[in-house]
C-alpha cells in the first residue's frame, strides 16, 4: 500500500447536506512560483504569501498532489484552495518565505470559521 509522505494540510471540513467542498474550497487560478506547493498561504490575488502578510491571508493550497506535477515557474494553474470552515494543520502550512507559520497571525483566514491544530 503506498504511503502519502506529504503532511495533510486539512485535517476536517464542515460538511453540507450534500457533503461536498463547495462551501469550504473553490479553484482558483496562481501563476506558479518556485516556493509554491500544498500548504502554501495565499492572499486575495491569489499570490503566494510571504510572512510579512500574514493578517491579509484568507486562502491555502489544499492538493496533494500538486508538487508532482512538474509546473514551471511562471505558469499559470487551476489548484484547490481551502478557504472556510477548515481545520487547518499548522505545520503543513507555508509562506514564500519561511515554513514557520504561527496559527494566531492568520487572522483573516481565522475569520472565515478556519481553526489551526
Amino acid at each position: 500500500m503506498p504511503v502519502n509522505s506529504r503532511p495533510q494540510v486539512v485535517f476536517n471540513e464542515l460538511a453540507t447536506q450534500l457533503n461536498t467542498s463547495d462551501f469550504t474550497h473553490e479553484t482558483v487560478n496562481v501563476v506558479w512560483t518556485a516556493t509554491m506547493s500544498n500548504g502554501s498561504l495565499l492572499i486575495a490575488n491569489n499570490t503566494e504569501a510571504a510572512v510579512a502578510a500574514a493578517a491579509t491571508v484568507v486562502k491555502v493550497i489544499d492538493e496533494g498532489a500538486v508538487e508532482n506535477k512538474g509546473y514551471l515557474v511562471g505558469a499559470t494553474i487551476a489548484v484547490n484552495v481551502a478557504t472556510k470552515g477548515n481545520v487547518f494543520n499548522t505545520s503543513a502550512l507555508s509562506y514564500s518565505d519561511t515554513d514557520t507559520v504561527t496559527a494566531s497571525a492568520l487572522t483573516a483566514l481565522a475569520a472565515k470559521l478556519n481553526t489551526f491544530k
